[in-house]
């Protein structure tokens, strides 16, 4: 993304997160999608102002995120999410969420972890965002693995792709990690219902 892209999008995601933080119950607010980037395979990375409200109303409240442990999602992290996914931590591919694909990007930090999952569509060749978070603490790609496999996610084929985007799978699932994480899961988030991305978009 070049610098007058990066504006752009920082200007839409200002706008978003505003719209957010006043959206009034029943209030109808256009949707509208920016287009992030077009990776080696085609497929086009989009985020819209419903996902970017949505991401407000599930992750963005300080006190209901303390309470899981984690950092409330804040406009200034919005911003993050274009640098997220071309500089990951690590990724994790090839698995599936309520029968659905979705890809996780997670960055980590000093004493947090980003996790930043998108819902792959092959009919409409694009990656769509469905939800983000900020995990208050540092965590490993197999143990957000766990995490998956606690919250219904089919893990047995899935990918670590190291630091950068792309290259040799660092790891898979299929060899089980002896470092387990007793009863952790995602945080309930109604967007990882099936098709709920797509159907945000009017697509299927």
């Amino acid at each position: 993304m070049d610098a007058e892209q990066a504006q752009k999008y920082r200007d839409f995601a200002k706008g978003a997160w505003e719209n957010a933080v006043n959206h009034k119950e029943g209030e109808v607010i256009p949707d509208e999608e920016f287009l992030l980037s077009v990776d080696k395979d085609g497929y086009r990375h989009t985020v819209t102002t419903q996902r970017i409200r949505h991401i407000y109303k599930q992750h963005g409240n300080e006190k209901a995120e303390k309470a899981r442990g984690q950092i409330a999602i804040t406009e200034s992290d919005i911003e993050l999410i274009p640098d997220i996914i071309e500089n990951f931590t690590y990724s994790i591919r090839n698995f599936t969420y309520n029968g659905k694909k979705a890809v996780i990007y997670a960055k980590q930090g000093n004493k947090n972890t980003y996790i930043y999952i998108e819902r792959i569509s092959n009919k409409w060749h694009r990656k769509t965002t469905v939800t983000f978070f900020n995990l208050g603490y540092t965590r490993d790609a197999e143990s957000v693995l766990r995490m998956l496999k606690n919250s219904n996610g089919d893990v047995s084929k899935a990918e670590i792709i190291g630091v950068g985007g792309g290259g040799n799978p660092t790891s898979t699932a299929q060899t089980e990690s002896r470092r387990t994480v007793a009863n952790s899961v995602f945080p309930p988030d109604t967007s990882l219902s099936p098709d709920s991305a797509e159907k945000s978009m009017g697509r299927k």
